[in-house]
């Protein structure tokens, strides 16, 4: 069997937002979507960065009392930070090319940390995404097809 690449496995209908996105309508993306991260492109369709629930957590001012009746009596609700995309946005972001190889992608993944890559042309615009989620699933596969063969 020949070796997958990230292009066999990708999502090509990726959600972005623009850089100059309020952070209250990245918010809003993630939570309607339940996503976990969006990538944020320029008017030209090139990869900037992505903010994900981690990048927000970082920006969210909380005041959560410390009893647990009282948080269960006044949810607090998080004041979402002024600014835009391009000031709560991990950059450079991870990125692979779709040719590359699953096991190269995991690796990518596993070294940086992150659940997710995008998947850019020469041009660094976007082409796709491809997850954890993804990697696990072709992983699966190709163990049903080794295990049927025997």
């Amino acid at each position: 069997m020949s070796q997958l690449r990230v292009k066999d496995v990708m999502t090509t209908e990726v959600i972005t937002v623009p850089h100059d996105a309020p952070v209250a309508q990245i918010v809003t993306l993630l939570s309607r979507r339940r996503i976990s991260a969006v990538p944020i492109t320029d008017e030209f369709d090139a990869v900037l960065g992505v903010v994900s629930w981690t990048d927000l957590r970082a920006k969210i001012e909380i005041g959560v009392p410390q009893t647990r009746w009282w948080r269960r009596l006044v949810p607090s609700l998080p004041q979402w930070p002024e600014g835009t995309a391009v000031e709560v946005m991990s950059s450079p972001p991870l990125t692979v090319e779709a040719d590359a190889s699953l096991d190269a992608a995991a690796g990518l993944m596993y070294r940086g940390g992150v659940g997710r890559l995008l998947v850019v042309d020469g041009e660094r615009r976007l082409r796709g995404i491809v997850t954890r989620s993804d990697l696990f699933k072709a992983h699966a596969e190709r163990a049903l097809l080794a295990d049927a063969r025997q």
